[in-house]
């Protein structure tokens, strides 16, 4: 991550700073997915974007999509921004 990441909950929050994401992933964590299942992965140059459904374990599922943006291309970029899109679903 870079040290001025930002990441936004769409619909919710939007986080800025890597301490501050790094406390939000930290709760999000608190909470437990046994089941997260990727349906796709795509990347290209400063940009990845994944989807596909989380369960917790208290049972609440969500179809989810992040986008990520990066600040170069190589192997070894940081991550700058995250936009994070989730519905629940039953």
């Amino acid at each position: 991550m870079t040290d001025d990441i930002r990441w936004t909950i769409v619909g919710e929050e939007t986080v800025e700073e890597n301490q501050n994401v790094e406390e939000l992933i930290e709760g999000m964590l608190a909470e437990e997915y046994p089941e997260v299942k990727v349906d796709t992965i795509t990347t290209h140059g400063y940009s990845a974007a994944a989807n596909g459904v989380s369960k917790t374990e208290s049972g609440h599922s969500h179809a989810f999509c992040e986008v990520f943006t990066f600040d170069g291309a190589t192997k070894t970029a940081g991550i700058e921004a995250i936009d994070w899109y989730a519905i629940g679903i039953s």
